[in-house]
């Protein structure tokens, strides 16, 4: 717990000032005033942050000397701005001291929950299949040409791996654990929290502290882990309450409309859509005349995209990996069209018919994949998709009332296609969660609170206040129970459980379970280690491939040369 909190305190502090940097830049350079909250600014920190990592890796390892540099200017940037930072303090403290008493028990028990399943060891089978060795790779050398021909996930390109290298991989210096997902589940909780304690309407209380409890129950599990999709999700859903709770939200805070939509792409492709709302701010500039500021944050957002495209090409050969479409390079170190398409099918069908071959599946008609994939599901993913697909009548009913807020439409319209779009591509809830969220619960937050406003319901709805704080703690304490059971399976049993006062679980214990042993083959003088027992490398050896490839060869006689694929 004492290590986990102080990779919590080291990302705040690093967050919170390139967040306050970022806001603090476009006001000099818009002449706009922007109100940016406390977690407004952690969530520019993160993508500012990865932003300039996806650059870094490009000429430089992410190693400590990175991580130091980070520190360092954080640090120096909070001396110069002491008074900016008291003065964030202060608003903190009497936020804090503002919240009702079963807010502070709802913040304190879901700290609790939050850091148990973040002590969980970690579960996510990508972790040992690639991440580790993407993390590996990142933290001993700038990006590899060509490293995708080693292992076609490696090309897999997610700056959440690179934020994960900075913070938590550095294994020469401390051992290694995964705090970023869990530290963002907790800033996203707290806001919720807060939100729920000021929140005038029943229904939005409702729907805010569903919500909040389904993200601790779904992201629980892999809490502790590398995933990709965990901070995506609370990005977009992030965005998506935002632009309905926050009024004027389109002239306070356009920055971060405009550029957190875009930085999701870069962690996870799958969140796309939610780029829509990165359109629709960027026309309201239009609407308002405000091209130079249009201009501004449309260079912003080639800032954030051309360094990733940039690692795509390189670890690939191809702008965006794996959709050979735009295939437009000839590089030595290209990776081959039928190894791309065969990772693109695999990302398709998998989610669809698990453990079968993915062109059989693929070429299964709606009715044919549907049915399996019905039969597959658990009875809450199903409830969820099913909320989600119902939204649409709730809108309908109340269309009147919706023609007059064009956010809400917007936000709807986003959160119903990025559902549609995740069924249709890759139907697993682990792609689109947070589409299905948005989609299932928003539009009954919306209608239901403009009935809220008559005497008669307002009286009843102010005795039965009690219920959702009540419902919101005895969850809670549930998610907490879950995930002290989670953390007790899982321990390893020559570990006493009190060393998790100090620190996490670590991800030896899958390591030691898998048993795997490596063995070796030698490509132009260099030793290439690959996995006796399944396909999963971990971080026990560099450089590792699930299996034996003979078509493989080295660049040069370095590792940071890259690797090609021989030419038939």
């Amino acid at each position: 717990m004492l290590a986990l909190l102080c990779s919590w305190l080291m990302m705040v502090l690093v967050f919170l000032a390139f967040g306050d940097m970022t806001s603090s830049l476009w006001h000099n350079i818009s002449k706009k005033k922007d109100k940016y909250s406390f977690f407004d600014s952690f969530w520019l920190g993160i993508c500012s942050t990865g932003v300039l990592l996806s650059v870094i890796s490009i000429f430089s390892p992410i190693n400590i000397y990175i991580l130091a540099l980070f520190i360092s200017i954080s640090i120096v940037y909070w001396i110069i701005k002491r008074k900016r930072l008291g003065a964030l303090y202060e608003t903190i403290s009497t936020g804090l001291a503002e919240l009702s008493i079963w807010s502070k028990v709802a913040l304190a028990i879901s700290f609790v929950a939050i850091f148990l399943l973040a002590s969980t060891t970690p579960l996510l089978y990508d972790e040992g299949l690639y991440h580790l060795q993407t993390m590996m790779w990142s933290e001993q050398y700038s990006v590899v040409p060509g490293l995708g021909n080693l292992h076609g996930r490696l090309a897999f390109n997610s700056n959440f791996l690179l934020l994960s290298t900075l913070f938590n991989y550095h294994p020469d210096f401390y051992p290694c654990f995964f705090s970023i997902n869990s530290l963002s589940l907790f800033v996203f909780t707290t806001w919720l929290i807060v939100k729920i304690s000021k929140s005038e309407y029943f229904v939005q209380k409702a729907m805010l502290s569903i919500i909040m409890l389904l993200c601790i129950f779904s992201f629980g599990i892999y809490l502790s882990s590398t995933s990709t999709d965990i901070l995506a999700h609370i990005l977009i859903i992030y965005i998506l309450l935002s632009c309905i709770i926050e009024k004027n939200i389109l002239q306070d805070k356009i920055l971060m409309l405009v550029i957190l939509p875009i930085f999701c792409i870069t962690l996870k492709l799958s969140s796309a859509l939610i780029c829509l709302i990165s359109i629709f701010s960027l026309i309201s500039l239009i609407r308002n005349n405000e091209y130079k500021n249009l201009l501004i944050l449309m260079g912003i957002c080639a800032i954030i995209i051309i360094p990733w495209c940039t690692r795509f090409i390189i670890l690939s050969g191809y702008l965006v990996y794996p959709f050979p479409a735009i295939d437009i390079f000839g590089f030595d170190w290209k990776m081959p069209i039928e190894q791309v398409l065969e990772e693109k099918n695999a990302a398709y069908a998998w989610p669809r018919i698990p453990n079968e071959d993915p062109i059989k599946v693929l070429n299964m008609p709606l009715t044919e994949w549907v049915p399996i994939w019905l039969k597959n599901q658990s009875f809450y993913n199903l409830a969820l998709y099913l909320l989600a697909l119902v939204s649409p009548i709730i809108v309908l009913v109340c269309n009147k009332v919706l023609r007059r807020n064009s956010i809400f439409i917007v936000v709807w319209v986003t959160a119903i296609f990025g559902y549609l779009f995740g069924f249709f591509t890759a139907p697993d809830p682990r792609f689109s969660f947070s589409f299905i969220i948005c989609s299932a619960f928003i539009p009954y937050m919306f209608f239901f609170s403009q009935e809220e406003n008559s005497l008669m319901i307002k009286s009843f709805l102010k005795k039965i206040g009690f219920v959702i704080p009540s419902f919101i703690i005895l969850s809670m304490i549930l998610l907490t129970y879950m995930g002290y059971s989670q953390v007790k399976y899982y321990q390893d049993p020559n570990i006493p459980i009190y060393t998790l006062l100090y620190k996490p679980q670590s991800i030896d214990y899958k390591k030691n379970e898998k048993d795997s042993k490596f063995l070796e083959y030698n490509i132009n003088n260099s030793t290439i280690y690959y996995p006796d027992n399944g396909n999963q490398c971990f971080d026990q050896c560099l450089p590792c491939m699930p299996y034996p490839n003979n078509k493989l060869e080295m660049r040069g006689e370095r590792l940071n040369q890259g690797f090609k694929t021989k030419q038939n």
